[in-house]
C-alpha cells in the first residue's frame, strides 16, 4: 500500500510541477545535460531515469528508451558506454520521448522484438532519422563542444 501511494504521489508531483525530474543511476554525471536536452525538445512534468545495463540490448543496441507509464520513461544504456557516448545516447532516447509526448510515434510502432528480426528497416524510419539528427546536435550544442559538460564521474 505505501508503494501505491509513493507512486501517486510521485506522479501527482510531476504533473503539477511542470519540471522534469531525472534519476541518473549511471557512472557520470549527466543530470545538467539531460536537464539542457529536454529544454531544448521542450519536455516538461516527466520522470526520467537513466538505468545502466550490463549487455547490449538485444545485442546490438546500445541505448533504447521505455515508456515506463504516463510521462514516466526509462532509458537503458549500456555501462561500457564512456561518457562522451552516453551523452549521444542520451539525446536519442530523449528524442524518442519528445516524440512520444507530441503524438509522433506511438508505443506500437517501436517493437523491440520486431526491430531484432530486421533491424535494417527499423533504421530508416522517419522517426529513427529525427532521433539521429536531432541527438547529434544536442550533443554537438551541449556535450561535444561545450567545456561545461565535462567527464565527470559520480
Amino acid at each position: 500500500m505505501k508503494f501505491i501511494l509513493t507512486i501517486l504521489l510521485l506522479i501527482t508531483t510531476i504533473y503539477t510541477s511542470a519540471i522534469n525530474n531525472v534519476k541518473n543511476l549511471t557512472q557520470y554525471n549527466l543530470d545538467t545535460y539531460i536537464t539542457r536536452c529536454c529544454e531544448d525538445l521542450n519536455i516538461d512534468s516527466c520522470f526520467i531515469v537513466v538505468q545502466p545495463t550490463v549487455f547490449k540490448i538485444y545485442g546490438e543496441y546500445e541505448g533504447v528508451m521505455i515508456k515506463t507509464s504516463d510521462r514516466i520513461y526509462t532509458i537503458l544504456m549500456c555501462e561500457s558506454a564512456t561518457y562522451l557516448e552516453s551523452l549521444q545516447i542520451v539525446s536519442h532516447e530523449l528524442t524518442h520521448i519528445k516524440q512520444y509526448i507530441n503524438g509522433e510515434i506511438a508505443m506500437n510502432q517501436i517493437n523491440y522484438s520486431e526491430v531484432k528480426k530486421d533491424s535494417g528497416n527499423e533504421y530508416n524510419k522517419s522517426y529513427e532519422k529525427e532521433a539521429r539528427e536531432t541527438g547529434t546536435k544536442l550533443y554537438e550544442k551541449y556535450g561535444k563542444y561545450n567545456p561545461i559538460t565535462t567527464p565527470i564521474k559520480k
